[in-house]
């Protein structure tokens, strides 16, 4: 099919090319050029005829070389996003894990527990939260991705800010209920940032 296709333009170039061509021999013939008139007017159509041609030939490398910068362009967001997508699958997982150690020292209203888990939440997603802020957002391309990086990056941040209370002040039961909360943006986050690598690697 792309071999006609390329066919099929320089097909059209002859049918421009060769009515010029007899058009301009028909007017040589009718105004009855000498020997060197005819010299002369072979050299002028010869000139505009590879004028022509050479115009073709600069559109179709242009086009062409516009065409590899586009796939690479392609290429490189792809890998981009299949790059990102690891970290953000990481950093979701322990988001999800952190959530989860507190939610069980809060189910069993255990506040020695929920404490330990809030200690390790403030180093872990401190790191989840550097990591993420790192990513160059403006360059993935795709809103969805950048709209689930955000996501999980505010649930890392909540998450920072949540391990310095305590517990026994603000109580258990709110706590609780926040990291419901937290839980589900982190996985609607995730989704919406699987949907914009799809767009990519699919």
């Amino acid at each position: 099919m792309e071999t006609f296709k390329k066919l099929g333009k320089f097909a059209v170039v002859f049918l421009v090319v060769l009515p010029l061509l007899a058009g301009a021999i028909c007017l040589g013939l009718r105004v009855k050029l000498d020997a060197a008139g005819w010299a002369s007017w072979v050299q002028a159509v010869g000139s505009i005829t590879a004028l022509v041609v050479a115009i073709f030939v600069m559109s179709r490398q242009n086009s062409h070389s516009a065409q590899l910068v586009a796939q690479a362009d392609l290429l490189s967001l792809k890998r981009r996003a299949q790059t990102i997508s690891i970290v953000m699958e990481n950093a979701h997982d322990q988001v999800a894990d952190i959530i989860h150690r507190i939610r069980s020292g809060t189910e069993k209203n255990d506040v020695g527990e929920v404490h330990a888990s809030l200690a390790s939440a403030n180093h872990f997603m401190g790191d989840v939260h550097r990591t993420l802020t790192s990513i160059p957002l403006h360059d993935l391309g795709s809103a969805d991705m950048a709209d689930g990086i955000l996501r999980i990056t505010q649930v890392a941040s909540v998450l920072v800010a949540t391990s310095k209370i305590d517990v026994r002040q603000e109580g258990i039961a709110g706590l609780h209920i926040l990291l419901g909360a937290l839980l589900d943006k982190s996985n609607t986050g995730i989704r919406t940032f699987r949907k914009g690598v799809a767009g990519y690697v699919a």
